[in-house]
Formats: structure tokens, C-alpha cells, sequence
């Protein structure tokens, strides 16, 4: 932008080469000071500001936007996620609970499923099955297999015969566990490896293990 705000300075004894110069040497040597920003770059800067997040055992350094650790329990829920621990998480509908999930998951930079539960899920879409178009890989399954985030949105809403499908990929899902493996609805597959970065959590707005109230 100089050159096209700087004249030749003819005339007055400093010519646009040596300004530039000047304005180089100051930024390699001197430290820009906050008070030389003006409004809108600050508001930018602290607009995007990343924490830089160091895991044990943990492949590379996490990036994380600044304005997510403003989401209650943050951290806790990357620490569990990464222990192998199943995630529920319960509040109002319209309070982030899925949000909070997806964010989960691309901080870790791990791919995720989402799984819109209800009565209706079914066996074909957990575990997966014979369907018109062919053998049809369910999410509990591709996830489990090949180490993605599966977020069970509203798990109470399944059916208590249904949700039983996902019991032994919880039980083995915890980190404790050496060399878990589960069972597809492929017969003829051998039992699956579990990939260190499988991961649960599911959100509701009640607990599972309570009776709904009436209203529900």
C-alpha cells in the first residue's frame, strides 16, 4: 500500500526507498505495541484467539478457538473422550448439547456420525444389515472400525430393546480395556478391533436410567 500512498518525495530530502526501509527495520527490531493497533484490528485479534492445548500420548498439539473453552466442561469432556469414557450429555432442548459434540470432535480433529435417535432406530442403522440396495455398514460399526466420534443425539428416545445394541461397544469402549472387539451384523466378519480414536456421546434431556416424566 505505500506505493500507492507514497509519492517520490521530491523535494523533501527523504525519497520513497528509504522511508520503506526505515518502516522495515523498525518492525524487524521493535515489537508492535498494542496502542499503535487501531480499533479494529484489536477487535480482531481478540476475536480469533486460539489456545494451544498439550495431551500426553497425544499426537500433535490441539488449536482451539478461544470461545469454545466458554462451554461448560470443555476440557473434561476432551479428557474423557480420549480416555475412552462415554459422554452423556443432558440439558434443555436448544442449549448446544450437540454442538458441544461436533465441537468436541473437530478440535480433535476426529470425524463424526451423528445418529438422530429415536423409536424408530433401528438395528440396520447400529450394526447394520441386508438392505434393498445391498449389506449396508451401521454407524455404531464404521465408527467403532475405523476410529470416528459417534454422537447418539437424544438417546433416551430409543427403544430400551434397541439401545441394548450398543452395550457391548460401551462396555468395551474405556482405553482400560486391551484389545476390545466387537461383533458386526456381518456373520462372516470376524470379530472387529476397536480404533483408538472410537468415541461415544450421546445427548438427551433426561437421565436414561429414569422413567421419562409424563409429559415426555
Amino acid at each position: 500500500s505505500f506505493g500507492m500512498t507514497m509519492k517520490s518525495g521530491a523535494g523533501s530530502g527523504v525519497d520513497t526507498p528509504e522511508v520503506r526501509k526505515i518502516i522495515e527495520n523498525y518492525l524487524q527490531k521493535d515489537n508492535v505495541k498494542l496502542n499503535e493497533l487501531n480499533k479494529e484490528t484489536l477487535e480482531y485479534i481478540n476475536a480469533n484467539k486460539t489456545i494451544e492445548l498439550k495431551i500426553p500420548n497425544f499426537s500433535q498439539p490441539l488449536e482451539i478457538d478461544s470461545s469454545l473453552t466458554k462451554i461448560a466442561n470443555f476440557f473434561e469432556i476432551i479428557d474423557d473422550v480420549l480416555a475412552g469414557n462415554n459422554v452423556f450429555l443432558i440439558g434443555e432442548a436448544g442449549g448446544g448439547k450437540t454442538y458441544t459434540a461436533e465441537q468436541i470432535s473437530k478440535a480433535l480433529k476426529y470425524e463424526y456420525v451423528t445418529m438422530n435417535c429415536s423409536q424408530y432406530t433401528s438395528p440396520l442403522e447400529i450394526l447394520g444389515g441386508q438392505s434393498v440396495d445391498g449389506f449396508k455398514t451401521g454407524k455404531l460399526i464404521d465408527c467403532w472400525k475405523n476410529g470416528k466420534i459417534l454422537i447418539l443425539d437424544e438417546m433416551p428416545k430409543l427403544d430400551p430393546n434397541t439401545a441394548g445394541l450398543f452395550n457391548d461397544a460401551l462396555a468395551k469402549s474405556s482405553k482400560t480395556n486391551i484389545n476390545p472387539r466387537i461383533n458386526s451384523a456381518d456373520t462372516d466378519e470376524a470379530p472387529i478391533p476397536r480404533n483408538d480414536k472410537f468415541g461415544i456421546i450421546a445427548t438427551g434431556n433426561i437421565y436414561p436410567n429414569e422413567p421419562p416424566p409424563a409429559q415426555y
